[in-house]
């Protein structure tokens, strides 16, 4: 009954999500993931090697370099994730609440746009996650064959590998199914599948493992040093999260979960317990452990939408069991639906309108400093008020030809490196704490790195303006006034870009960024242990 409206509902989410794929500047992140693909590794510095792997099977080898064929993959993961938390809440109920659930996932703007249009890990991770909640229900289906429940399980531990590929975070999954095992299922432990299970997802861990101790456990030395804090009690952190958890999953899902959960707790009787007791293992322990982390550290909202979107089933068997008089969108639906629809909508004419003025700064190095939208705009006219400065300065040799542009953060390293470099026929390198320039410390090597004697280009915008002098006085000779690059929306002036020349590099940064000495087209070996700890070049 509700399949051919699953389709629908999945043809018209994909299509509007293609058009969001193909129009708008790829973020900070999405940017800086693409450096994955095109320097390939079974590791990165601050996430596993997936959605690398993925960026470079959808866009053919890097032979398409446009934002969709980058964010092509996290469409499709989005398609068929539709599908399959409608499969998930068959398995725990019936086909509308499988319905329901397809709704409320759609009406998410995790999963609507963060995981399911924006190429972040999330979108890879998205995918595992609900394969390997959906083979759960297999696991322990007792209408299916014996030989098919073991099949389920040996999958689910392929998939949660390949979850752990995509982020860190996915071994909750195996946190929650031991969980449910341990306290309702102890049995499954005489299962040798289990055990297997157990053994591929090792395998698939082994590639991160390696690189990590090849490169002194500098990935997870940096994440634990970014949850391990817990000196201060900060309230305003876990607002923050909780307020992030709200939005980004929309208000209506949020809320009807935190409903459902308590219902069940209530032993109200709208889904079988077993099934119950798996979602919430999965979801909860996760959801608290991130709650409890931003009672001390800052934490993105994000980082725990996975556990939330495992509580859509135990939501939409509630509202199946709520409300029974609705055949295809019950009250919750609607609203949760519409909120995605004027959320959205509001959010992409900002992006390409500026229609709400969200800054008050006039021209200079602050212009549009407090207005976000402007991270995803501007940077493709920058790239090409550029090519006119550069030409320029090389046709006058003040500047030689092809000289890279050099950045002190990942990001805006990542983007200039797309949509200023690239087009230009220049690279970028990033000279930084490792902490802040993160992959460039190796795409540096691959480079060539810096020598003596370098010239280079700097960029900075006043949405984000950082003072070259504070960042590179001790390492040219000389830094130019700027050249401003006016960047417009809808005829506004809304952003600058300021351009500065770099001139004779005087004292070359250390192994911290790479180095290639006198040449530009050498570089040394970079020991990481001795990039984490060197001297920071920038204080």
């Amino acid at each position: 009954m509700y399949k051919k409206a699953l389709w629908i509902l999945i043809g018209a989410s994909t299509l509007i999500r293609l058009l969001l794929a193909a129009t708008f500047e790829l973020g900070n992140d999405e940017v800086y993931y693409r450096l994955f693909a095109m320097y390939p590794d079974w590791s990165h510095f601050d996430h596993p090697p997936m959605v690398g792997w993925v960026i470079w099977l959808t866009s053919l080898g890097m032979a398409f370099t446009g934002e969709l064929a980058f964010r092509l993959s996290a469409v499709i993961f989005g398609a068929v994730n539709t599908w399959l938390i409608f499969r998930i809440g068959v398995a725990v109920k019936n086909e509308r609440t499988g319905w329901v659930a397809a709704l409320l996932y759609t009406a998410s703007i995790y999963a609507f746009i963060i995981s399911g249009t924006f190429i972040m890990p999330d979108a890879p991770l998205s995918f595992c996650w609900l394969m390997t909640l959906w083979l759960f229900t297999k696991m322990f289906d007792e209408t299916n064959a014996f030989t098919g429940r073991n099949r389920a399980m040996l999958l689910s531990g392929l998939f949660i590998g390949l979850a752990f590929l995509s982020k860190y975070t996915a071994l909750s999954l195996w946190g929650g199914l031991v969980g449910y095992i341990l306290f309702f299922n102890r049995p499954c432990l005489k299962r040798p599948a289990l055990w297997g299970a157990v053994a591929i997802t090792a395998l698939c861990m082994l590639p991160v493992f390696i690189w990590n101790l090849q490169n002194d456990f500098i990935s997870f030395t940096y994440h634990y040093g970014r949850v391990n804090d817990f000196m201060r009690f900060r309230p305003d952190y876990l607002g923050v999260e909780l307020a992030g958890e709200f939005l980004y999953n929309n208000p209506v899902n949020f809320i009807v979960s935190i409903i459902a959960v308590t219902a069940f707790f209530r032993k109200r009787s709208f889904i079988d317990r077993q099934w119950g007791r798996l979602l919430l293992w999965v979801s909860l322990p996760v959801i608290i452990g991130f709650w409890l982390i931003a009672c001390f550290r800052s934490t993105l909202p994000h980082w725990s939408a996975p556990a939330l979107v495992t509580l859509i089933p135990l939501a939409a068997a509630w509202i199946d069991e709520k409300y029974t008089s609705f055949r295809y969108f019950s009250g919750w639906n609607i609203a949760g639906l519409s909120l995605l629809v004027v959320g959205l909508s509001i959010a992409c004419l900002q992006i390409k309108t500026g229609f709400l003025n969200l800054d008050e700064h006039p021209d200079g190095t602050e212009l549009g400093k407090y207005d976000f939208s402007l991270d995803m705009y501007g940077w493709r006219q920058a790239g090409e008020g550029f090519a006119a400065i550069q030409q320029a300065a090389e046709n006058s040799g003040a500047m030689p030809e092809g000289a890279p542009i050099i950045s002190y953060r990942w990001f805006p390293a990542a983007n200039l490196d797309y949509y200023v470099a690239e087009p230009n026929h220049t690279y970028v390198l990033a000279l930084g704490e490792l902490d802040r320039i993160h992959k460039f410390a190796w795409i540096n090597n691959d480079r060539g790195g810096f020598y003596e004697g370098m010239d280079a280009w700097y960029l900075t915008s006043s949405f984000d303006f950082t003072d070259p002098q504070a960042l590179f006085s001790d390492y040219f000779q000389t830094i130019s006034e700027p050249q401003v690059i006016k960047i417009y929306r809808c005829g506004n002036h809304v952003l600058n870009f300021y351009v500065y020349q770099l001139k004779d590099m005087v004292r070359l940064p250390g192994k911290l960024s790479g180095i290639a000495s006198n040449n530009p087209n050498r570089a040394e070996p970079l020991p990481l242990i001795a990039a984490y700890t060197a001297p920071c070049a920038y204080n």
